[in-house]
């Protein structure tokens, strides 16, 4: 066996290693040739700043990224990115003369880039949620530059504002690889948001038909999941409402709340927890009606983190509810916790995202939309078993 002190001492010599590692990457200029196409992540190669300046040359305590990822959750602060890379002379900036400098993000309201090449300011390019559609650099639900490849030593300065979480990660893409991944993101989403509308079509469907309030309750729950992924992902600025963006925050807001106290309301009757739990009944219909105060309020834009904390408080109090259920052996409570735990995996994997654990591309950023859609499913049945053992307890009484 290994003593302590030996892996005390490995562990050591690992940290300093991998300190020198990073220090010795810091330290290179990254070179990119346009003329090959390709993708390149650049968060190990840039450095942040907060500043609340609209001059990239006063921003000062430049820190370099530990990630790929840049995440600072909620923040009302402008935030400040900076790459450096060189192009070499007998390149011919590729193909078209321009790369996508991506956010792998939808929800920025203000992002800037300025471009400077051998020193010299060439490009000062626009885009977020908070312009008009058509007006942003690259017209696309994804949040992106098209930066000039250009022989030479390149400065990218990239500025963002917003309420909402700032977690992106900055990529330069050539064109043909940035087209190929869209559609891949494209496909994806249709699929999931598709599905989610289905879902609350049907429940609403069958809520008129059989006037439970439970399916009211979910199809409400569905909605604003639906509606809080066309905002977060950029279909509703593209789609809803591209020439009106001073609203896509309120969207944004709409749709948390009514997502979250949808999921109250209908633990709440799909449980009834009125029958057995009325106090815990009485807490989750409170919670549902601060959402709803929360509508009129601004405590979104005042105090982004104490927002977030307080949505975040209904995915818990559902499962705990829940499982409170299943320990009394409550009608479908085994389904609830299904539906909440395919839940909870979507709420994982953004948070695993935001903190650069998993890749922005692919299934696993679209998890959440699959996650909630498993919620919509495994619920509907549990609904339809419920519904079926009280008619069989009608029949036997």
């Amino acid at each position: 066996m290994h003593s302590p002190v030996k892996i005390l001492a490995l562990l050591l010599c690992l940290t300093f290693a991998s300190g020198v590692l990073c220090t010795t990457a810091y330290a290179e200029v990254l070179e990119i040739n346009p003329d090959i196409p390709g993708k390149i992540l650049l968060g190990l190669h840039s450095q942040a700043a907060t500043a609340a300046t609209a001059d990239p040359q006063k921003v000062y305590d430049w820190k370099h990224l530990r990630s790929d990822t840049f995440n600072v959750g909620m923040s009302k602060e402008t935030h400040w990115l900076r790459t450096e890379f060189s192009v070499p002379g007998n390149s011919h900036g590729g193909r078209h003369g321009l790369w996508f400098y991506t956010l792998k993000s939808s929800n920025i309201r203000d992002a800037r880039l300025f471009h400077y090449l051998n020193g010299q300011l060439i490009e000062e390019l626009a885009t977020g949620t908070g312009m008009i559609f058509s007006e942003r650099d690259s017209p696309d639900k994804n949040l992106a530059f098209r930066v000039s490849m250009a022989p030479g030593r390149h400065e990218v300065m990239l500025r963002m504002e917003s309420i909402t979480n700032i977690f992106v990660q900055p990529t330069l893409m050539a064109p043909p690889v940035w087209f190929e991944e869209t559609l891949v993101d494209e496909q994806f989403l249709s699929a999931g948001m598709g599905i989610m509308a289905a879902l609350v079509l049907f429940n609403v469907i069958v809520f008129f038909y059989l006037r439970d309030p439970a399916f009211g309750c979910l199809a409400l729950t569905m909605f604003g999941a639906f509606a809080r992924r066309a905002a977060d992902t950029g279909i509703a600025s593209q789609y809803i409402y591209p020439n009106t963006p001073e609203i896509h925050e309120l969207v944004n807001r709409c749709a948390a709340l009514l997502l979250c106290g949808g999921l109250a309301l209908f633990t709440s009757t799909f449980l009834k927890t009125a029958r057995w739990a009325p106090r815990i009944d009485n807490a989750l219909k409170v919670y549902a009606l601060f959402t709803a105060v929360f509508l009129f309020a601004p405590v979104f834009s005042s105090y982004p983190r104490a927002a977030m904390l307080f949505l975040a408080i209904a995915p818990i109090a559902c499962m705990a509810v829940s499982i409170y259920a299943a320990s009394l052996k409550r009608p479908g409570s085994r389904w609830m916790i299904g539906a909440q735990l395919a839940f909870f995996l979507g709420l994982i994997s953004i948070i695993a995202r935001m903190q650069g654990l998993t890749e922005f591309d692919g299934f696993v950023s679209h998890l959440p939309d699959y996650s909630t859609i498993a919620l919509g499913i495994l619920s509907s049945i549990g609904l339809a078993s419920r519904i079926s053992d009280d008619r069989l307890q009608r029949d036997l009484a």
